[in-house]
């Protein structure tokens, strides 16, 4: 996420912007432009699958806006709101993109995009785990103390040879 973000932050304008007319530089602006897409693509989706939908839902958001025919960043903005509660704008991202496609292309989106828009309206949540990891796995505690036995004081070991305890050296007065 780090190395996406840094090398991300590198990226100035266009490539080869000055030459952007000639023949020779066509297919190197092409590629170079699809990477830094791909890029911004897998910082978004580590985003979310870190946990970190309030940043991940804006950069989908101008992504898309950026890029209205590349479904996966439409895809990417759905599955964030989602992830936030926000089912209705994610439909809502969706719905618009479809719009968009038909108007400009005469298509439909892919049909990964038809089948979480599906997911979205059934609320099968296993699809957005399997998407983002919204299950964040068990949850780190601290350890606990000894248990205790019934008899002995709270907060106390129940006997001498409980683990992590020093033996009694002296009766209980």
């Amino acid at each position: 996420m780090t190395l996406l973000r840094e090398a991300l932050g590198l990226w100035r304008g266009v490539p080869f912007e000055q030459f952007a007319d000639e023949e020779w530089a066509q297919a190197e602006i092409t590629r170079l432009t699809e990477l830094r897409y791909a890029a911004q693509e897998r910082a978004i989706a580590a985003m979310l699958r870190i946990g970190r939908i309030a940043e991940a839902v804006p950069a989908a958001q101008a992504l898309a806006d950026a890029e209205p025919l590349r479904g996966e960043a439409w895809r990417l903005l759905a599955l964030g709101l989602w992830a936030a509660h926000r089912s209705a704008e994610a439909l809502e991202a969706l719905r618009r993109h479809r719009e968009h496609l038909a108007d400009e292309l005469g298509l439909d989106p892919e049909p990964a995009l038809a089948r979480l828009e599906q997911a979205i309206l059934t609320q099968r949540g296993e699809v957005l785990e399997e998407a983002v990891g919204t299950d964040r796995g068990p949850q780190l505690r601290p350890a606990q103390l000894p248990g205790r036995r019934p008899g002995s004081r709270p907060g106390w070991p129940s006997s001498a040879s409980s683990p992590g305890w020093p033996a009694r050296t002296t009766a209980p007065s």
